[in-house]
């Protein structure tokens, strides 16, 4: 009696398990590790199949172009007859396309993925799933022309390059050394609606060495479309390196006793106390932290040009240190500290009117650090004028200022050992020397004639 209770038992357990696995009704899943949207010339591709009832069978993918069917993967599995053990219940399949080598032209095509389950739903032949997309192959890199013709560039200095694009691309722009300076549309500065021109603002660090002959820095423009593929081009261009000045600077019991408690919210606790351990904390660790948030609000450029003309310098004022001066600090005879100068220096008398050095609009306004109350304005096209240790802010951001306009007064806050006004000017992350942006020479030959040919060459390419 009791045998046949278990043999009943067994029996029901066993079509329990053709009910619940070897019936299953769910069809495998199917998922892409990355949406498709293109496909280049080496298109990797993952995809994850999974069935966590009967198991798999079969998984493939095919790429379907203009009638043509190429395959891909296509793999079988054994699905076991009785139990769950050793069953597939998921894979990764890992393909790279190429579709030149599939004999697969440029368009629209169809990627298809498919999977079959151990069910033996549907007359033993499984459940199956099909995922579709429709991708379009482009395996053409965009094609880039260099519209600029010269490019005389200064370590210290700022450049120009004109180019335009075959396409639309996801990115583009100019690579100095790994540095990249974004290209931004230009079509309206040049009157033109094709082809599409992009212009860059770059700018040589003063701390780059062209080498012989300008072969130390690697310049070249970038283009990467939206399907991935990525074209690069040189472009003529002849560098020299600039010359910059050593400085000294002396540090004295009573500018650390007066300057260091304007910086005792920003220094942490674990600095030591004395003044001199946080100046030179200061001098050091908060300089690059404010470079970066200065750096921070000169990302983000319109795409026009603003600015007309020479660039003002502060009225009636005398140069108290230059651009990329190496300084050595001392303190009682000692050296405690070694930094580069970002910006120049300008002085007239106390809490002087500075005006806006060109048209603009106002990209930040606030205190960063060593530089104390700043004013950043956008010029266009990644160009910015700095404005530090104002005394007094009179502008707001995103207010458009004209060139004189008044927008603040020089003072001492940051590291400023006496009045003055800490002027700079920017080429996105990078300072470049305000002294060719003061010299109206200097930009007619590498700025508007600049601009003045391409349009010319541009309207002949229309």
């Amino acid at each position: 009696m009791i045998v046949g209770v278990l043999v009943l038992l067994a029996g029901i357990g066993g079509i329990g398990w053709l009910v619940f696995v070897k019936l299953d009704g769910s069809p495998p899943r199917i998922a892409l590790a990355e949406e498709i949207a293109y496909i280049n010339a080496d298109q990797p591709l993952t995809v994850m199949v999974t069935d966590s009832g009967s198991g798999l069978v079969r998984a493939g993918i095919r790429l379907e172009r203009a009638g043509r069917v190429a395959t891909l993967a296509e793999e079988e599995f054994v699905a076991p007859f009785v139990g769950r053990s050793g069953a597939v219940t998921e894979k990764t399949l890992q393909v790279r396309i190429s579709p030149r080598e599939l004999g697969l032209t440029d368009g629209r095509a169809t990627l298809a993925v498919t999977a079959a389950d151990a069910s033996w739903r549907h007359w033993f032949n499984g459940n199956r799933a099909t995922l579709e997309k429709s991708v379009l192959i482009d395996t053409r890199p965009p094609d880039i022309r260099v519209v600029s013709k010269s490019h005389n560039l200064v370590s210290g200095g700022s450049g120009l390059v004109i180019y335009t694009l075959s396409e639309d691309c996801t990115e583009h722009g100019v690579a100095v050394d790994g540095d990249i300076y974004p290209g931004q549309p230009a079509n309206d500065l040049f009157g033109v609606d094709s082809p599409a021109v992009y212009l860059a603002f770059i700018a040589i660090s003063y701390d780059k060495d062209p080498g012989e002959n300008g072969s130390g820095i690697d310049l070249r423009i970038f283009a990467t479309d939206p399907a991935g593929n990525e074209s690069r081009a040189g472009f003529p261009h002849y560098l020299r390196k600039g010359r910059f000045k050593d400085d000294v600077i002396n540090i004295s019991d009573r500018f650390l006793g007066w300057k260091m408690p304007e910086f005792s919210p920003m220094i942490p606790a674990s600095v030591d106390p004395s003044p001199l351990a946080r100046f030179i904390w200061v001098n050091r660790h908060l300089r690059k932290a404010s470079y970066a948030e200065l750096t921070h609000h000169t990302q983000d450029s319109d795409a026009k040009r603003h600015w007309e003309g020479g660039f003002l310098r502060l009225p009636g004022s005398a140069r108290q240190a230059s651009f990329a001066d190496h300084r050595e600090y001392r303190y009682n005879d000692r050296v405690i500290d070694r930094q580069d100068h970002m910006g120049i220096d300008l002085a007239s008398f106390k809490a002087a009117e500075v005006p806006a050095a060109n048209h603009g609009r106002v990209a930040f306004t606030g205190n960063i650090g060593i530089y104390g109350d700043t004013v950043v304005i956008d010029h266009g096209f990644g160009l910015f004028s700095t404005y530090s240790h104002l005394s007094l802010i009179g502008v707001k951001e995103g207010q458009g200022v004209r060139k004189g306009d008044v927008i603040g007064k020089t003072g001492v806050t940051g590291m400023a050992g006496g009045d003055h006004l800490h002027f700079g000017m920017m080429v996105r992350h990078t300072f470049v020397n305000p002294v060719e942006w003061w010299d109206e020479g200097w930009i007619r030959n590498n700025v508007l004639q600049k601009i003045e040919d391409a349009a010319t060459e541009l309207q002949y390419l229309k």
